[in-house]
């Protein structure tokens, strides 16, 4: 993904990898350090569509997040719609069939039930 996103015009400096994490939870603590050390004050966060709204209730609802976050321009963006944005022709179709997979809707599900878990402090996660 970096070289397309080098591709694309990005510079190679400006995109971070967040290395090992098994949670997206931990991601967002991990790019919280990043931020904080280097002090970025613009980040754009790409993930998968069904994931976005998850992140979006982890960093609003976890005060350590939160407090990092709203001082700074957080952008959230499907890598989904970015793939089609950019090669329409390679993806669009691609990502309508995944999409109706039962896996990806049960994949779907699982997202929304982590979402509404973690709104209701059901969620389990470490970092």
């Amino acid at each position: 993904m970096k070289g397309e996103l080098i591709e694309l015009g990005v510079p190679a400096k400006k995109i971070f990898i967040l290395g090992k994490s098994s949670t997206t939870f931990e991601s967002l603590f991990i790019l919280k350090k990043i931020v904080e050390k280097k002090k970025i004050r613009n980040i754009i966060l790409i993930s998968n569509r069904y994931n976005l709204p998850r992140v979006r209730i982890m960093i609003m609802l976890t005060p350590e997040l939160a407090s990092v976050y709203q001082s700074r321009r957080i952008k959230l963006m499907s890598a989904e719609q970015t793939l089609i944005k950019y090669q329409p022709y390679i993806w669009k179709d691609k990502i309508k069939i995944d999409y109706q997979m039962p896996t990806m809707k049960k994949r779907c599900e699982l997202e929304k039930r982590g979402a509404n878990d973690f709104m209701a402090g059901r969620y389990v996660f470490r970092h």
